[in-house]
């Protein structure tokens, strides 16, 4: 689904944005968009909506945020810090759904989920398009399974999962 939106980095100011423009072909679904930058959901990442040259542009502010694939890049999760990013998915989901957006809209890619560095607490982007993610949280944590990314305990955590 990504291949049909154009992403790009911008910074204003002090702010960090995460922009994604949707072209028409993209299937944009306005009242989600709308949902989204009309309130703040809890592990979703705010949303301003802007129109340039006639193309809706989602703003999602990534300030004082490092993506996933980043801390991925250094190291390996730990159990608790994957409980966390499983907590906030569920919960992301449910409030999503109280703002009628299906939990599929949720990108499940380590470089679009964003983590605060002091908690780990999570926050996703959410795309307001009628194509599905390709990618579920059942692919992103058989993906960091299968890469090597959680750290083995000994309880067999890893194994279980």
């Amino acid at each position: 689904m990504l291949s049909r939106v154009q992403v790009s980095y911008e910074n204003m100011g002090s702010s960090s944005y995460l922009a994604i423009a949707f072209s028409p072909q993209a299937g944009l679904v306005n009242y989600q968009l709308e949902m989204l930058a009309a309130n703040e959901i809890r592990h979703f990442l705010p949303v301003t909506k802007r129109i340039m040259n006639g193309e809706n542009m989602a703003y999602y502010n990534i300030s004082s945020k490092i993506a996933l694939s980043q801390i991925l890049g250094r190291r390996k999760l730990g159990k608790m810090e994957l409980v966390q990013l499983l907590k906030g998915f569920l919960s992301a989901a449910e409030d999503g759904e109280q703002y009628q957006l299906p939990a599929n809209g949720l990108v499940m890619e380590t470089d679009y989920i964003f983590v605060d560095p002091s908690t780990m607490e999570p926050s996703f982007v959410y795309l307001p398009v009628s194509v599905p993610q390709e990618k579920g949280v059942k692919e992103l944590v058989l993906s960091l399974v299968m890469e090597g990314k959680i750290e083995l305990t000994g309880d067999n955590f890893v194994q279980i999962l």
